[in-house]
C-alpha cells in the first residue's frame, strides 16, 4: 500500500497538535503545498518568516517560512513548552536536504514531539497493511471497516481528523 502525497500531507495538518512539519523540495512547490493545506484545513492562515513572533502571537493558523530554517529549529527545540496550550496550528516548512533537516536530526525532543507529524509529501512511503491496520485500530478503536461504516452513515463528523482516518481506512479496505 502506498500513501499519496496528499494522504502524507493530510496526516500531517489533521489534528490539534500545535506543530506540524512540510518537507518541501524548491519554493514553488513550497507555494503549492501552502495552498493544498489551505483546502484540507480552511480558514485564515497567516505566514510568518520570523519564529520569535510565534511566542507573542494569538492562536492563529500560522505558515512558518522562516529565512533560516536551523536557527529556527534550534529556538523550537529550546523553546517548544511554550507552544504546547496554543490552539491554533503552527506548519513549519523545511527544504529538504537543507540546515532545517539537519537542524531536526540534531534536535531529539523536537523530533519525537513531532513524530506522526512530519510529511515530506513527495516522498511517497510504501506502508505494511499490517501495521496500518494495527495503527489505525489503535488510534480509533474501531476496525478500518467499522469506521468506514460509521462514517458513510454520517456518524462521524466531517473533520480535518475524519478525513486523514477516511483516506487511511479506504486504502486500507482496498488492499
Amino acid at each position: 500500500m502506498t500513501r499519496t502525497s496528499t494522504s502524507s500531507l493530510l496526516h500531517a495538518v489533521a489534528g490539534a497538535d500545535p506543530l506540524a512539519i512540510v518537507i518541501y523540495p524548491d519554493s514553488e512547490e513550497r507555494a503549492h503545498l501552502i495552498d493544498e493545506v489551505r483546502e484540507l484545513r480552511g480558514g485564515a492562515w497567516r505566514v510568518m518568516e520570523d519564529p520569535h513572533a510565534l511566542f507573542g502571537s494569538a492562536d492563529e493558523p500560522i505558515f512558518l517560512l522562516p529565512a533560516d530554517e536551523g536557527a529556527c529549529v534550534r529556538l523550537l527545540e529550546r523553546r517548544r513548552e511554550m507552544l504546547i496550550d496554543r490552539e491554533g496550528p503552527i506548519v513549519l516548512f523545511l527544504l529538504r536536504g537543507g540546515t532545517g533537516q539537519d537542524a531536526l536530526r540534531e534536535s531529539p525532543a523536537l523530533k519525537s514531539w513531532v513524530l506522526g507529524k512530519e510529511s515530506d509529501p513527495l516522498a511517497l512511503e510504501e506502508i505494511d497493511v499490517d501495521d496500518a491496520r494495527a495503527a489505525f485500530e489503535e488510534g480509533t478503536g474501531m476496525t478500518p471497516e467499522a469506521w468506514l461504516r460509521a462514517w458513510r452513515s454520517g456518524a462521524i463528523p466531517e473533520t480535518t481528523e475524519a478525513h486523514a482516518w477516511a483516506h487511511d481506512a479506504l486504502l486500507i479496505e482496498a488492499t
